[in-house]
């Protein structure tokens, strides 16, 4: 799963979210597709931070903690 965000300004901003005191919104991404837009840089971060440890918490995990090779 690809995270990612990036600080869009003026025309990139959809219509619904822009206003006189919008200058800039930071979109966040998962494979692509926008997950939220966000006020500040410091919110994206969070949002990325959140969708990486949710990502690491849906993956399986396996028990390695034991040593299957010969004596």
């Amino acid at each position: 799963m690809a995270v990612r965000y990036e600080k869009i300004q003026g025309e990139d901003i959809p219509v619904g979210l822009r206003g006189p005191m919008v200058r800039e919104l930071w979109a966040v991404y998962i494979n692509d597709g926008i997950l939220k837009y966000c006020a500040s840089e410091a919110e994206a971060l969070s949002e990325v931070a959140a969708a990486e440890r949710a990502e690491e918490a849906r993956r399986p995990k396996f028990d390695t903690s034991y040593d299957s090779g010969p004596s």
